[in-house]
């Protein structure tokens, strides 16, 4: 856990078209994110405060909160909107940490299907957690995992 990190989301959205997401279904989505949450079973967990006040994680296998939305556009229609930045907040979950932070899971994902077939993975990374780059791995390993892969020892 990285203390000096305020309690916030780090969020990024990934696109895919639909040559990319054809063969994917939400359950082969959530069937690897099962597995691959065996190995980031910390993201699982939830805030808490000792009495001393410092932040730590309780590992109590709450899960993370995963959520489907529909777009009635394709991606490109979508890429290509002009106030795509403040639309961005609509691809991923928008929710801040706490105030009652044992609520509070650390990541938060949103698939958004596009009426083209293509789709986003929305993500809200609790800092905490990590910076961008351990998001982005934990992100990598989901793939890996959808993919067949397996971790080696």
């Amino acid at each position: 856990m990285d203390l000096a990190m305020k309690l916030h989301y780090l969020r990024g959205v990934y696109y895919f078209s639909s040559q990319a997401f054809q063969w994917l279904t939400i359950k082969k989505i959530k069937e690897a994110m099962f597995k691959w949450l065996n190995h980031y079973y910390v993201a699982c967990g939830r805030f808490r405060r000792s009495k001393s006040g410092r932040p730590f994680v309780k590992c109590n296998d709450c899960g993370v909160r995963f959520t489907e939305a529909e777009s009635d556009r394709t991606v490109e229609e979508w890429l290509e909107m002009k106030d795509l930045i403040s639309l961005q907040k609509l691809m991923f979950p928008d929710q801040v940490i706490g105030p009652e932070q044992q609520f509070s899971p650390q990541v938060l994902i949103q698939i958004t299907r596009f009426k083209c077939g293509g789709a986003s993975l929305g993500l809200s990374w609790a800092h905490v957690l990590g910076d961008a780059f351990c998001a982005a791995d934990f992100i990598d390993m989901w793939g890996k995992f959808m993919a067949g892969h397996q971790l080696s020892a």
